[in-house]
């Protein structure tokens, strides 16, 4: 009694003065593995620790009610009437503790009375007894030295025949020399009758989990107690009865225990008694094992409060086999546990808001298809283990069947972000992918996880095309949490929706993607150089594709109409100015060609790529020169156009170009030709071809105040240059107006700052034939043609001309005005033929006069009769007949040089006033 007095007091010196130990969570770790569905395995683990036997059976049982309380009563308290009265004691009073390793020492009352010192672990109290261990698995006592530095050997009892153990015979004395070892034994008595049974001692664990309260559907580590099998020989449990004590009626547990390779799970009965028969757990000698139980509670109908804890009773509640027998302080128990109905946790998935219904090519990788939002209520973060798709496929219209989802997709996996959570899993048979994505949703939060999806090569190659829907997978989702079990999945309805005959999102599948090719920038029909090397550009295309990338790599161009193939040296298929891919017109006045290109030229889905026809001109021919052919050469003149074939179908081109564009791509992904409707508008622009061209530019005035009197004054000021050599028989028609105040108007032309000699111009007003040099005109407004007499040659950066005005002007308020005639509909830059004059022309009335001139051509023209011709705007000529000149009458031969417009004639309007 008083060694049990002495460790029950020890024990609560320990508890006081040592930290508390943290709790041992590897044990619920294997029995929260237990509490899985049926295709998660149930691992299991060895926990052993070294015991130390009168210690842990004198504190078992009061450890258990007191973990992590500073007690210092010696009456035994049970969970359900726990102690808390304060330590108190004598200062300078002697106590006796334990140390870490077992070893019995002393503590010191503090002076004030309230609190021992810490255990003198380097000393022990002189003449204390502490119990040890003997060869043969027997125990023995040994004393603390009269230095307090060291116990003495063991006194071990050695049995004898026929008689008790001697207590004070130390473990390593020798034997008496004058007695013999047999010489009291008693031969009535037979040899193995003072031979005691192995005994195995049960104890509570010092680091039993301490108690807590446990949410709804929570599971952790509840009992935690010691084999300790001091015999030679091992000992077998054959079953073990657990106890459940506490307050209310609750009795909604699973228990499992562990110890060494075996683990086992039951179900208390009513009286709260549960038994594990055919354990079958060895013990080896001399060998301490420990055993850990683990709960899983529920909160019916939401009752809280209850108040629990599991004990092993008595000692017959544990059978081991053969002779052994149990020891220990009884009841061994645990630490009283409080159920909450507070659920542990509650998965919600739901159908997330993106991505949205698609559609994708067949052998699209790693697309977004649908996503779903997991939101944890309750105690706890949740980790999601086990999350399994479900897809179904809607094969050409007909009804969604998850049968026939892996003919159409043949991997899915989740993603939490950029980041696959769990590995890709292709359906089975039934469209089912069994993914554990083990990823953690914080409690109260929400985690989208998006679903990426894989699609086979094949699919419907006709409306109605392929779809597929994919969900969760009915049932099977499971969770684990820290120390906890989830007890809830809600699956919302737009999430199951997913696998009915009318999913919210889609995927629809298309055999490969489309493309359009459009206008892009197409450059403006006008007047070219031909023959300086130059690339000039002809047509601005855009190709877009939807639902994959598309690679380009062969363009069919073609000279469609105007001009002839014989003006092209060569033609290419440019993208970001820079030529991809060249090539060279067949003989002939039309015809196409395809330009394959050097690389593959990806098109980005939805972007698009702008793409270019460029062409080098050949130097154009004078009449002459080629006995006036007009087809076959190269003309001024010429006004081709280069776009792209449709509807070829040879070579290069299969029948599935029948109305469609010949660009010939091919989708990135599906590796299927993608075809462009013929949408029109993809000829590219006229062009003109000169052998140079003149630019025309307005410049400031000298001075824009209008002078009174009748001095001379500059009221139009032009540059006009050319790239190359022109010559001009006629300025642009100039527009005059003024004021009433202004009378007496008559003009002179002026070369920079020189006047141009009057035997070299004229100024004519079209609609009288008046000669505006000498006699003031009347008309207001008035149209005034100014041409030479010779052509005005222009080369380079060319003249600068202005046209000055003899006026008289009354008073203040007046003003005179000029601007460029232009007609944009009789603008005929494209027209090429021979100057003629003496020709009316409507609109403008136009009168017949030798100092007008017109443009016409032979077409219509009879033995002398009139000729089709256009409005001289601007005549000037390219000098590509080489220096012969137009005559003024078209009947007497001459070059079919002369050109009626300028198309980059400016609009200005220059004005006085004063």
């Amino acid at each position: 009694m008083y060694v049990m007095y002495v460790m029950h007091v020890s024990c609560r010196l320990i508890r006081e003065t040592q930290p508390r130990r943290p709790p041992d969570r590897s044990l619920f770790r294997q029995g929260e593995i237990e509490m899985k569905t049926s295709h998660v395995a149930r691992p299991t683990y060895i926990v052993v620790a070294a015991l130390f036997v009168l210690f842990n059976i004198g504190c078992g049982e009061i450890q258990a009610q007191d973990a992590g309380k500073d007690q210092t009563s010696d009456a035994a308290a049970t969970p359900d009437a726990p102690t808390s009265t304060p330590a108190t004691c004598v200062p300078g009073e002697q106590n006796i503790c334990l140390c870490l390793d077992g070893r019995q020492s002393y503590q010191v009352c503090a002076d004030d009375g309230k609190s021992f010192d810490a255990c003198h672990c380097d000393e022990c109290m002189p003449g204390l007894q502490h119990e040890c261990f003997c060869p043969g698995g027997l125990t023995g006592m040994q004393a603390c030295a009269d230095d307090g530095k060291s116990y003495n050997k063991c006194k071990c009892n050695q049995p004898d025949a026929g008689a008790q153990p001697d207590a004070n015979v130390e473990s390593d004395a020798q034997p008496d020399s004058n007695t013999e070892p047999d010489a009291e034994a008693d031969a009535n008595v037979e040899p193995d009758a003072q031979v005691e049974p192995p005994t195995l001692n049960v104890k509570l664990s010092l680091d039993t989990p301490p108690g807590m309260t446990m949410c709804d559907g929570a599971q952790t580590s509840v009992l935690k107690f010691g084999y300790e099998n001091s015999s030679s020989e091992p000992i077998t449990v054959a079953s073990t009865k657990l106890h459940r004590v506490g307050i209310g009626s609750i009795n909604d547990f699973t228990v499992g225990g562990i110890a060494g390779d075996y683990t086992h799970l039951g179900i208390p009965d009513l009286s709260g008694y549960l038994e594990f028969n055919n354990m079958v757990l060895t013990v080896p000698a001399m060998t301490s094992m420990e055993h850990s139980y683990w709960v899983g509670v529920t909160a019916p109908g939401g009752v809280s409060g209850d108040q629990f804890a599991f004990e092993i009773e008595k000692p017959s509640d544990i059978t081991l086999d053969g002779s052994a027998k149990v020891a220990g302080s009884f009841p061994v128990r645990g630490n009283t546990f409080v159920i909450s109905n507070v659920k542990c946790g509650e998965l919600k998935a739901s159908l997330a808001s993106n991505p949205v219904s698609n559609t994708v090519v067949t052998k699209a990788h790693h697309i977004e298809t649908v996503g779903i939002t997991l939101y944890a209520s309750g105690a706890n973060d949740m980790k999601v283990t086990y999350l399994p798709l479900q897809c179904q496929a809607s094969i050409h219209g007909a009804p969604y069947a998850a049968v026939d989802c892996d003919k159409r997709i043949t991997s899915l996996a989740y993603y939490d972000g950029d980041t696959m959570v769990g590995l890709p899993w292709s359906p089975d048979a039934n469209g089912i992918a069994p993914i554990a994505p083990n990823v953690v949703v914080p409690v109260g939060t929400i985690k989208t996880l998006t679903v990426k999806a894989s699609f086979a090569s094949t699919a419907s190659d006709t409306p109605p095309y392929d779809r597929v829907s994919i969900g969760l997978a009915p049932g099977g989702v499971a969770t684990d949490m820290v120390y906890n079990q989830t007890v809830g999945i809600d699956v919302g309805n737009s999430l199951a929706a997913q696998l009915s005959q009318n999913p919210i999102v889609t995927t629809t599948i298309m055999p490969s993607g489309t493309i359009s090719i459009t206008e892009d920038n197409m450059p403006p029909a006008q007047t070219v150089v031909a023959g300086n090397g130059n690339w000039v550009p002809f047509a601005g295309l855009k190709a877009t594709t939807q639902y994959e990338d598309g690679a380009m790599d062969v363009v069919r161009v073609c000279n469609t109409n105007g001009g002839d193939n014989a003006d092209f040296e060569q033609i290419a298929v440019a993208m970001g100015g820079a030529v991809q891919g060249t090539a060279i017109l067949p003989a002939g006045a039309t015809g196409c060609v395809d330009v394959f290109l050097t690389n593959n030229v990806i098109i980005p889905e939805k972007d698009g790529l702008h793409f270019d026809v460029w062409a080098k001109l050949r130097p154009v021919y004078a009449s002459y020169e080629v006995a006036g052919a007009w087809i076959g050469v190269a003309r001024s003149g010429h006004a081709p156009a280069l776009g792209l074939a449709r509807n070829y179908q040879t070579g290069n081109w299969d029948a599935a170009y029948n109305d469609k564009v010949n660009v010939r791509i091919t989708g990135k992904v599906s590796g299927e030709r993608m075809y462009a409707d013929n949408a029109g508008g993809l000829d590219g622009s006229r062009m003109v071809i000169r052998k140079s061209k003149p630019y025309i530019a307005p410049l400031p005035l000298a001075n824009n105040v209008l002078q009174n009197g009748t001095t001379e004054q500059e009221v139009s000021r032009l540059q006009i240059s050319a790239d190359g050599e022109v010559g001009f028989k006629q300025l642009p028609l100039f527009t005059f107006d003024h004021s009433d105040g202004v009378t007496n108007v008559s003009f002179n032309l002026f070369r920079g700052a020189t006047p141009v000699p009057l035997n070299e111009y004229t100024v004519t007003e079209v609609s009288t034939g008046l000669n505006a040099n000498s006699v003031p005109i009347t008309q207001n407004p008035a149209i005034l043609a100014v041409a030479f007499f010779n052509e005005e040659t222009i080369v380079g950066s060319g003249y600068v001309y202005s046209l000055r005005a003899v006026k008289t002007v009354s008073g203040n308020g007046q003003h005179i005005g000029t601007s460029f005639y232009y007609d944009a509909a009789n603008c005929a830059f494209d027209y090429t033929g021979w100057v003629k004059n003496n020709d009316p022309f409507v609109p403008p009335v136009m009168v017949s006069s030798p100092t007008i001139y017109n443009v016409a051509d032979y077409t219509g023209c009879n033995n002398g009769g009139k000729c089709s011709h256009a409005l001289g705007l601007a005549v000037w000529t390219d000098k590509s007949e080489a220096g012969l000149h137009s005559p003024l009458t078209i009947e007497n031969g001459g070059s079919r040089d002369a050109i009626p417009c300028v198309d980059t004639l400016p609009q200005m309007y220059q004005a006085l006033t004063n």
